[in-house]
């Protein structure tokens, strides 16, 4: 699993740990300011850290696995890819297993 730092953050990669879930002593739900929305904390021995919540977060945490951004809206996998056509509305990208997504930029 991977997981954001909850306490001294540095705004890079660094903030991303994995851990694996035998490490985890507690979730609970923690949040961040009066306004926003409650998310997911896992507590280990090690620190406490917040599930990946954001597609920012998760571009970043997975960019050495092969996903990138693609649009606001969409992460995707550039591993999995089989094909890129464009279309009237942006990109579709068609992936090895046959599914597909259509991102609103052209690539």
């Amino acid at each position: 699993m991977i997981g954001v730092k909850l306490l001294n953050r540095a705004g890079d990669d660094t903030d991303f740990v994995e851990f694996g879930l035998e490490e985890v002593n507690y979730i609970d739900l923690w949040q961040p300011t009066k306004f926003s929305a409650k998310v997911p904390c896992h507590h280990t021995q090690h620190g406490s850290y917040l599930s990946l919540h954001t597609l920012k977060d998760i571009s970043q945490a997975y960019y050495s696995f092969g996903f990138r951004s693609y649009d606001q809206s969409t992460v995707v996998n550039e591993n999995k890819i089989e094909d890129v056509v464009p279309v009237k509305n942006g990109t579709r990208i068609i992936f090895t297993d046959g599914s597909y997504v259509v991102i609103r930029k052209n690539i």
